[in-house]
Parts: structure tokens; C-alpha cells; sequence
């Protein structure tokens, strides 16, 4: 019949049907066979169609973050185009989105021996499930104390896992747990768990020393000497522990005195004026007790306080080289005998001004170099947090 129109009606595209049929294949890993598909696909002729469908799986890729390979994800987006700076895509976004899908992708079942072959030192696939079994149980107190000898090493499998980005974890992981084990690991701050883990331990060996001392003696079936053992290996345990709390207050303490005067700091005042006062602390303790080790202990931190802002600030151009430091090992015992064998010869040969000449030359010269910009003239230093 003229004027009839026989050709086959237009058939519509399904794209929602394709964006999970893309998905689908992306999950299998195998980008070539991706490629190849997408390829084979006739609708794409029309570039109008193959833009917008483009732009709509990666929307929905945005949006779910289904398993996938970033081969695959790289396959897709130079497909559709989608691939260069002139995409539209947030640069940073995109990687979130690569290492998330690649991670999601590696921890199913499926994947676990390609997970294992990438994570170093590589463990065995029963040895990688034991390790995400404990990242995804609930977080809980008596997990904690039995693990409190490993944070260090439960925060590396964390970073090697996740490549240092550990929010790219799927939900059923327990964040609670997983900032706990890196809070306990990091060396550069000190935080909650990172103190309750040292205090565990602390517990534990002082525990472990009176026990011990216990045991040994009850060997020997000598109650006294049992008591005397167990006493001493507690404190043995009991003084490890308070080294490490003058540690863990040292760390900030150092960092803190030493930052540079460009830097505004809390209390800048106190911060320049520290190692006079102690100093001043102990001119004191030395004239309320004249035979205390503390009036040494102390001008013997004021130095250490001192000379290391001083050397950490110097100007580099004029800075002494490293090697003057490598006598320092030779200088730990005749410091200890001061302190704890010689002290009452030394504060009979010296005057106690004297011993404070060291720390407070370190100051001066430190201050000497900073006195062009130092922070406390500045309102707004004086003012920082």
C-alpha cells in the first residue's frame, strides 16, 4: 500500500538493563571481555546514546561502588570517552571511587589468593581470613587485652591491605575496632588507645615479674625468699612501666619546645622561658635538698631540653655535622656515675650555678639565632591554641 511505512519500529534502549548488565561483566575481572562487549554492542553507533549511557553507569558506579577491578573501571572510561581531564570527573573522587571498587572487589571469597599474592609479607588464604575475621567482629574490651601485645602489627595488615586508606573498607568493618588498632600503633602521636595499650602491657609485666619471682623461689621452698622475688621482679616490671610514662610525656614535650618560631604554638611564653625555669627548679630542689639526686636529674633535662632545640633550630648553613653526636654513647656512663655514685663529690667540687652553665649556654645561643622573629612578639602567636 503507497504511502505505508514498513519498517520495523525503533526498539528502545533499556538503560538501566545495560548499566547492570556492565556491572555484571566489570564483577567478572576481566577487562578485555569487557571491552570486547562493549565493543560488540550495535546501539553505540549513535554517539548521542553511547554519551549519555556512558555518563549513566558511571553515575551509578558513583552512586553503589559495586566489586570491580580497576582494569575494568579504566576499560569502561575509555570506552565512553570518559577517560581524560576534560571528562568532568573530580580527580580525587575518581581515585576514591578505583580504591574502593578494587579493594571491594579483592575481598570476596573468590579473590582471596590474588589478595593474598598482592599484600607483603604474603600470608596464607587461612591466615588472611583469621586477620579480616578480627577487623569485622564487634569491637569489644576482652579482644583488646589479648591482643595487646600485637596493635603494630594489626595496624600494618590495615594499611597494606587498604594502601594507607583504610575508609575504603566495605561497612561490615568494624571502624570502631579498626581506629582503635591504628590509634595504638601511631608512634607520631599520643592517644587514648595508645596509652591503654601501654598500660595493659604495664600490668601484665609487672604481673608476669612477680610470678615469676614466685615461682623460682617456690622451687626452692623458701616462702621469705619467695616474697623477696616476687617483690623485686614486680618492681622490676613496676619500673619499666614508669620509664615508659616519661617517655610517652617526653615525645610531646620535646616537640612541642622544639618547633620553630614561625610556628605559633600554645603558651609561647612558657615555651621559649622552659629551660630557664628549670633551671630555676633546680636551684630550688638543690637548696631545699642538698643530697637528692633530682637537683641533678634536673639541669641534666634542662641540658638535654636545650641543646636539642638549639641544635634542631640552628641555622643550617652554620649547623655542626651529626657525626659530633656519635660520642654520646661514651658519655652514658660517666653521667650515670655522676648521678647516682659521685653526686655529693660533684656539688662538693662544684657550685650548683655552675652545673647550669650548660643548659642555659644552649639556650642563649638558640635564642641568639631566633632573636630577629621570635613568635612571642608576634600578637597572633601568643594568641594560637
Amino acid at each position: 500500500m503507497a504511502g505505508t511505512d514498513l519498517r520495523p519500529p525503533a526498539v528502545r534502549f533499556d538503560l538501566d538493563g545495560f548499566c547492570t548488565q556492565a556491572i555484571d561483566r566489570a564483577a567478572s575481572g576481566d577487562a578485555d571481555a569487557l571491552g570486547r562487549w562493549l565493543q560488540a554492542r550495535p546501539e553505540f553507533w549513535s554517539l548521542q546514546l553511547k554519551t549519555e549511557a556512558g555518563r549513566a553507569l558511571v553515575q551509578r558506579l558513583y552512586r553503589e561502588r559495586p566489586p570491580m577491578p580497576a582494569a575494568c573501571l579504566d576499560a569502561i572510561l575509555r570506552f565512553f570517552d570518559l577517560h581524560h581531564a576534560t571528562a568532568g570527573h573530580d580527580p580525587l573522587a575518581l581515585q576514591r571511587l578505583e580504591r574502593h571498587m578494587q579493594l571491594a572487589w579483592e575481598l570476596q571469597p573468590a579473590h582471596r589468593a590474588a589478595l593474598c599474592a598482592r599484600l607483603r609479607p604474603m600470608p596464607t588464604v587461612r591466615t588472611l581470613d583469621r586477620q579480616l575475621a578480627l577487623l569485622e567482629a564487634p569491637f569489644r574490651w576482652s579482644r583488646v587485652i589479648a591482643l595487646a601485645v600485637f596493635p603494630a602489627r594489626i595496624a600494618m595488615f590495615v594499611n597494606t591491605l587498604t594502601r594507607g586508606h583504610p575508609e575504603d573498607l566495605p561497612e561490615r568493618f568494624d571502624r570502631r575496632a579498626i581506629r582503635f588498632w591504628l590509634d595504638a600503633a601511631d608512634r607520631t602521636r599520643i592517644t587514648r588507645a595508645r596509652l591503654l595499650m601501654g598500660g595493659i602491657r604495664w600490668l601484665a609485666a609487672t604481673l608476669l615479674g612477680a610470678l615469676l619471682g614466685c615461682a623460682i623461689a617456690w622451687l626452692d621452698a623458701d616462702p621469705a625468699e619467695a616474697g623477696r622475688l616476687a617483690l623485686g621482679l614486680g618492681a622490676v616490671g613496676f619500673t619499666m612501666g614508669l620509664c615508659w610514662l616519661a617517655w610517652m610525656a617526653y615525645q610531646p614535650l620535646d616537640r612541642w619546645h622544639g618547633l620553630p618560631e614561625h610556628v605559633a604554638v600554645r603558651w609561647p611564653w612558657l615555651n621559649l622561658l622552659l629551660v630557664p625555669l628549670l633551671c630555676g627548679l633546680g636551684l630550688g630542689v638543690n637548696a631545699l635538698l642538698p643530697h637528692s639526686v633530682l637537683a641533678l636529674v634536673v639541669p641534666v633535662v634542662a641540658a638535654w631540653l636545650a641543646i636539642r632545640r638549639c641544635w634542631r633550630r640552628f641555622p643550617s648553613q652554620r649547623r655542626p655535622h651529626a657525626a659530633i653526636f656519635r660520642v654520646a654513647p661514651f658519655l652514658i656512663y660517666p653521667l650515670a656515675r655522676v648521678l647516682f655514685v659521685d653526686a655529693d663529690d660533684v656539688r662538693g667540687g662544684f657550685a650548683y650555678w655552675q652545673i647550669l652553665t650548660v643548659p642555659m649556654l644552649a639556650w642563649g645561643l638558640d635564642l641568639w639565632f631566633q632573636r630577629a622573629h621570635l613568635r612571642v612578639r608576634s600578637r597572633t602567636a601568643a594568641q594560637a591554641d
